[in-house]
């Protein structure tokens, strides 16, 4: 600051500080006719209208404005103006807070620190320095898990089920994968844009389920194990999991693979996608949308175009499934971590599915009309198309996948693939194994 103490000291009278003309008095008397300028009216205007009429009486002082903490200012020399509180004493001329309209750029609200200060005393703030006021044992924190499902659970109902639109030119899903948005065309005409958490269906019969739509669309191939038909009261594959991965995992987790959460606006979607139509022609398992509910053809011998309301409707199809079924809300916050979230002791790819896993040789199965084992306690055999895994077995097959083929006249084992390192991810309630590879730390997939 400035070398000369600013000490208050009174300067000359004058009209304007800073000037150093004498003050003239005027007396109001001398307005006055002379006959009027008596002693006493002199001492009454003198009292009351003489100052009114005269010049100003001004005093100048110098004295420090500005923030006492952390700015320029010295105690030994500058005085704080006295008209300042404590608050504005410590933060005067301190920046403060304004909010702007983001379209026409004007200021809508303004705060000066004292101002705030004032404001959150009205809550119960007592502290006088900022750093107390915002000091909290308490802070934000974003866990990895889908937000929308913790807060609007009550918007996501549990389909483990295999309810899947018909796509007959979905082709493994080439035109859609990647894409941040798709359109596909059902069996009867609808077009629908994919939502994550659809099940898809082509004309091969293979089952998809959809994820990454509004960032990168994947379609993730379903086995039998992974999906189920549900006619009436059959029992369903999984109960509700309220804690479960996101679906589209690189490392195929079982928790990922067995997500069966879909919103009601995706429900929605796929009941419009699969309105029974009377142009098409239904196959056994097909399902339909009729009337706010979900059916599925019967296994009668031939195809069918029978409406399911109809008064024979049971003869073709399957008991009504609510669209939106009450039972199959959830009843409490969903815990859904982000998809690709590291897992202790899993792979950070998917290396593949097996059907079985065998120690026995290739004596005991190629050429044999059928082969079983023990799992556990149930008998499992081979069928064609399934693949099998060798381990601890012998040197020429260990470690190798297969495909099946020949059950009923002469086993065959065709499409070798290695599996190094392989490990267990998970078993499904079919007899599928999902499967993948050790790392340094975790596993990884080498295929």
């Amino acid at each position: 600051m400035a070398d000369i103490p600013h000490v208050p000291k009174v300067i000359k009278d004058t009209t304007k500080p800073g000037t150093n003309k004498a003050v003239e008095r005027k007396e109001f008397s001398n307005l006055l006719p002379s006959y009027l300028r008596t002693d006493t009216n002199k001492k009454v205007l003198s009292t009351i209208l003489d100052f009114l009429m005269s010049n100003g009486n001004t005093r100048q002082y110098s004295q420090y404005y500005g923030r006492a903490k952390g700015g320029y200012h010295t105690a030994t020399q500058d005085e704080i103006a006295n008209l300042l509180n404590e608050w504005q004493k410590n933060y005067s001329f301190s920046p403060g807070w304004f909010s702007q309209d983001p379209g026409t750029k004007e200021v809508q609200l303004s705060l000066t620190q004292d101002d705030a200060y004032t404001e959150l005393t009205r809550h119960g703030v007592t502290a006088k320095d900022w750093n107390d006021v915002f000091e909290h044992s308490a802070y934000s924190w974003s866990p990895p898990i889908n937000h929308d499902k913790f807060i609007n659970y009550e918007q996501y109902y549990w389909i483990n089920w295999a309810l899947v639109l018909d796509i007959p030119a979905l082709m493994g899903g080439g035109t859609v994968t990647g894409e941040i948005t798709a359109n596909v065309t059902t069996r009867e005409g609808v077009s629908v844009a994919l939502e994550t958490g659809m099940g898809l269906k082509n004309l091969g019969n293979f089952h998809f389920k959809v994820s990454g739509v509004g960032d990168s669309i994947k379609l993730d191939e379903r086995q039998a194990a992974d999906i189920i038909t549900r006619i009436g009261t059959s029992r369903e594959q999984h109960e509700a999991d309220y804690i479960t991965i996101g679906l589209g995992a690189t490392n195929g987790n079982p928790w990922s693979r067995s997500n069966y959460w879909m919103h009601e606006d995706t429900l929605k979607a796929m009941e419009i996608g699969c309105a029974w139509s009377a142009s098409v022609t239904y196959a056994a398992d097909d399902i339909v949308s009729r009337d706010g509910e979900f059916r599925i053809a019967k296994q009668i011998g031939g195809n069918i175009n029978q409406d399911p309301l109809s008064d024979n409707t049971l003869t073709y199809w399957g008991p009504g499934i609510k669209v939106l079924d009450p039972g199959a809300r959830a009843t409490r916050p969903i815990i859904e971590f982000n998809k690709d979230i590291e897992i202790y002791n899993h792979g950070f790819d998917h290396a593949a599915e097996v059907g079985h896993i065998t120690s026995a040789s290739i004596a005991d199965i190629v050429g044999k009309s059928s082969y079983s084992y023990k799992s556990g306690a149930d008998d499992v055999s081979f069928g064609n198309g399934q693949s099998v895994l060798f381990i601890n077995s012998t040197t020429d097959i260990n470690n190798k996948m297969y495909t099946i083929g020949g059950v009923g006249s002469a086993i065959t084992l065709t499409g070798e693939k290695t599996i190094y390192n392989w490990t267990i991810s998970t078993h499904t309630q079919a007899g599928h194994w999902h499967l993948g590879n050790k790392n340094l730390y975790g596993f990884s997939l080498s295929l």
